[in-house]
């Protein structure tokens, strides 16, 4: 079963559930309103498959902006991390975010951010 924690556009602390499927999205699932996200502290599960997005999976257009995020995968866990979110697309701009992977062996941490369009920008 999968766990699904959506914060608001403000600053959230998430946490995910311990042996679980982990999916902690920052401030949205989806941001296409042009809105800035939080800094939001994300935290994946131990013993987990954990999806961490620092503020939506996907910022378009707007002038939309993600938050300056903390995101840290789980212990003995398979982690993704996003920063700001998976695919930025039109005018947006990502926040200045810290992502650490997980703390014990064996190490499955992926970190990727994607970019499109000519006025999208990183942190």
């Amino acid at each position: 079963m999968a766990i699904i924690k959506v914060g608001d556009f403000g600053d959230n602390t998430l946490v995910g559930v311990k042996s679980e499927l982990n999916e902690l999205y920052g401030d949205s699932i989806e941001n296409y309103g042009g809105a800035t996200g939080g800094d939001d502290n994300l935290t994946g599960g131990a013993n987990s498959t954990n999806y961490l997005f620092g503020d939506a999976s996907e910022i378009r257009g707007g002038a939309g902006a993600g938050g300056d995020d903390t995101l840290t995968g789980g212990a003995n866990a398979t982690n993704t991390l996003y920063g700001d979110a998976e695919s930025m697309v039109g005018p947006s701009t990502g926040g200045n975010d810290t992502l650490i992977g997980e703390r014990a062996a064996p190490i499955h941490s992926t970190v990727m951010q994607r970019l499109q369009g000519a006025r999208c920008r990183g942190g």
